[in-house]
């Protein structure tokens, strides 16, 4: 006979919250892993090349690292394995010399432009259940959770 564990009890109702944060984090991650798969690049990647896109085209690496979605203890790596791709491409500041400035390339920008659309329409599909007025209710509220980070 099996046996059916009792639904978990949460010793607050912010615990229980934080708890479907991290769960529904992890599911969206995963739903974005499987649709970039067929694009080979990862979604750390495509998040370096968006930000280089918002910031007109390039920035310094340590800026890069700190406007990313989900921060990385290594970000040379990422812009290494970028690079190797023909995504972007690295420059010495020339006022001061320990400031490496990466750019994007055409090929970075094609890439993105290639996946942007089609992941836009799998994100409406992905919350199609979901009224306008839910959705900004979600991310105001999201917002809002991530502003307590910051006090």
């Amino acid at each position: 006979m099996t046996k059916v564990l009792p639904k978990k009890k949460f010793l607050s109702l912010a615990e229980e919250a934080a708890n479907n944060i991290e769960r529904t984090g992890w599911l969206a991650h995963n739903k974005l892993e499987e649709f970039m798969k067929p694009y080979a690049i990862t979604p750390q990647q495509l998040n370096v090349i968006s930000i280089l896109i918002i910031a007109k085209g390039s920035l310094p690496t340590l800026e890069i690292g700190r406007r990313m979605i989900q921060k990385l203890p290594d970000i040379s790596r990422l812009i290494d394995r970028l690079e190797k791709l023909g995504y972007v491409y690295r420059e010495r500041s020339v006022e001061d010399r320990r400031i490496v400035i990466v750019h994007i390339t055409p090929q970075g920008a094609e890439i993105a432009d290639s996946i942007f659309k089609p992941m836009s329409a799998a994100a409406s599909r992905y919350l199609s259940h979901m009224t306008d007025s839910e959705l900004t209710q979600l991310i105001y509220l999201l917002e809002k959770v991530r502003q307590g980070e910051q006090e």
